[in-house]
């Protein structure tokens, strides 16, 4: 009897722990990066915050949040793997762990601070806080999946504010009589990028570029750093992933974004 009682409590606390992680997405508050970078770079308007911003979804490296008006996407960086470690950090093999984690992090906060310093127009990016040195004395409001609003301080956390983007695929399925001047878009914001002597290790059209009425945009910042020969590698491979949703979804469309891959690559490389 007892056995029986104690199995059907394992199934009904796992049962509603699933549930909750469902509704929830499985974000708490605990989740935001509280790393932040030492040396000051944060550019930041504190009228940003007047309003809150509400769960929109997340990627690998940031939970995202939505403004009220819908022309504003928050990221806070997620560090979901480093809060465990947190955990384990006085074993040596674990705190070696997550001094390695921390480091990812900053390189990403550091990608995020080029990408503002030399593609803020090219990115969406309108405000970056990634250290704590200039206190902001608004309160950051974010409503989550289950529509309860809670209040936090942005000086503890790292965050960028973007405009709010429509991906490339949404892009090209609402608007297919201009899809190849978008395209054009796309590669003139690529070239840009490596003029400036920028590289991105994960240039993914589908995931990771969008646009801000008709003008192309990168919204992952992640992954760029600064390099003088950047490689065509990289985006090749983002290319023919593109490549084969327009071949299934709008054939007639395949020959003009080949082309303009081609003299994207002869203009650029």
């Amino acid at each position: 009897m007892m056995k029986g009682r104690l199995i059907f409590l394992f199934f009904l606390v796992w049962g509603l722990t699933h549930f909750a992680q469902q509704k929830t997405d499985r974000f708490t508050l605990s989740k935001i990066s509280t790393v932040l970078l030492d040396h000051e770079i944060s550019d930041f308007d504190p009228a940003l915050l007047d309003r809150p911003y509400t769960y929109l979804g997340k990627g690998g490296q940031s939970y995202v949040f939505v403004s009220e008006d819908g022309d504003y996407v928050l990221k806070a960086f997620r560090s979901s793997r480093l809060q465990i470690l947190e955990l384990l950090s006085l074993l040596p093999h674990f705190e070696k762990k997550k001094h390695h984690l921390e480091q990812q992090i900053k390189e990403t906060l550091k990608s995020y601070a080029l990408a503002f310093e030399k593609l803020s127009e090219e990115t969406g990016l309108v405000a970056i806080h990634l250290d704590n040195h200039k206190q902001i004395h608004t309160p950051l409001k974010i409503i989550d999946k289950l529509g309860i609003c809670h209040t936090m301080d942005p000086n503890l956390i790292s965050f960028v504010i973007q405009k709010k983007a429509v991906l490339v695929k949404d892009k090209i399925a609402v608007d297919a009589d201009a899809a190849k001047e978008h395209l054009a878009s796309l590669f003139s914001l690529l070239k840009t990028r490596i003029e400036k002597g920028i590289e991105d290790a994960d240039p993914n059209f589908a995931k990771n570029f969008g646009f801000v009425g008709n003008r192309a945009v990168q919204i992952d910042g992640g992954r760029f750093f600064l390099c003088e020969s950047p490689s065509k590698a990289y985006i090749e491979k983002a290319k023919i992933d593109l490549q084969h949703w327009i071949n299934a979804n709008y054939p007639a469309l395949s020959e003009d974004f080949h082309t303009l891959y081609e003299a994207f690559c002869d203009e650029t490389f």
